[in-house]
């Protein structure tokens, strides 16, 4: 629903009917409906999600629960544009320690997922490529494509950040086979974008420009238009 047109309105409206019937979990399931694996907006806060979120945050019970390890995971995320974005590293840490704590190996991955991006500085490039590494071999237990998929997008990042040309298109392959299987709009663009990418570091640059036209159409299709061009 996050992806189509009207889906982020649609669901915080559904945040704040939860919100009058004091429904705590169905605030939760809204707010985290609305995130796509990534910061919701690029360059910008989404000032109104932030604030459901921390609410949706706020009514959660005390203790180590797995939605509110997700919550704060997907706040820290969405800080990453924020004056005060600073504050997403020990967001993000919280996360992942309740998330382990909760010994809930979906939960684990989804806050790692979430990482990823939400700490990306070239001094945590060892950590993610750990955490990288950990979220491939959860991913590969749950036997969940979507979650393997995000993995190896995830880690074909970080490999090129360290110059592990190998080991990165090993993930475009990964991706490209998950993406088959999967056949959603957005993973075809993600999985594209990987592979345009590759054509580009191969320096045939004849075919890396009609992959980007391509990844270009398939952004769109996605309804990732921001992110599209800005990629393009």
């Amino acid at each position: 629903l996050s992806g189509r047109d009207g889906g982020r309105e649609t669901l915080l409206r559904a945040f704040e009917v939860a919100e009058d019937l004091g429904d705590p979990d169905r605030m939760a399931s809204a707010v985290l409906s609305v995130n796509r694996g990534f910061f919701s907006r690029m360059g910008r806060t989404d000032v109104q999600l932030v604030a459901a979120i921390e609410r949706a945050i706020a009514a959660r019970p005390p203790g180590t629960d797995p939605v509110t390890a997700e919550l704060l995971a997907t706040l820290a995320s969405e800080l990453v544009w924020a004056e005060d974005g600073d504050r997403r590293f020990g967001l993000s840490d919280q996360a992942l320690t309740m998330a382990r704590e909760s010994d809930d190996a979906r939960t684990v991955a989804r806050v790692l997922l979430l990482r990823t991006m939400t700490i990306s500085a070239p001094d945590t490039i060892t950590d993610r490529n750990t955490e990288c590494h950990e979220l491939l071999d959860i991913a590969d237990e749950l036997q969940d494509p979507a979650i393997r998929l995000q993995a190896a997008f995830n880690r074909g990042g970080t490999a090129l950040e360290s110059g592990d040309i190998e080991d990165a298109m090993e993930m475009v392959e990964r991706t490209r086979d998950l993406a088959r299987e999967l056949r959603q709009p957005r993973v075809f663009w993600l999985a594209n974008m990987m592979g345009t990418a590759r054509r580009i570091l191969e320096g045939t640059l004849v075919e890396a420009e009609q992959d980007a036209m391509e990844t270009l159409r398939l952004g769109e299709a996605a309804n990732q238009n921001a992110e599209a061009r800005i990629f393009f």
